[in-house]
């Protein structure tokens, strides 16, 4: 006698695909189709940045491992970034040059 139920879901797995979809599962690899997906590119990771004092934000620049290293990083951080130092250095030169 040949098997009647080839390609029908029998009760119980049509019991325990309705538990699935009430309790917001997924469907089982049986139920769904596989079809081919082609791979997404994906994108390059963003670079890394870090906030500085000034609230800017600046690429972040690897420091060499070493004892105090960690040290370095927090004084790093608590500078402003290079561009408000920059900005802040021709202030001071004109400042400088004004005074006398």
């Amino acid at each position: 006698m040949p098997n009647e139920n080839v390609g029908t879901p029998s009760k119980v797995e049509k019991l325990k695909e309705r538990m699935r979809n009430k309790q917001g599962l997924p469907p089982t690899k049986a139920a769904t189709p596989k079809v081919p997906t082609a791979p997404t590119p994906t994108a390059p990771p963003p670079p890394a940045t870090v906030k500085h004092a000034c609230g800017h934000e600046a690429p972040f620049r690897e420091i060499a491992k070493d004892k105090f290293r960690n040290e370095r990083y927090q004084k790093e951080l608590k500078r402003p970034c290079p561009t408000c130092r920059e900005a802040n250095k021709g202030a001071n030169e004109e400042a400088w040059t004004q005074d006398p």
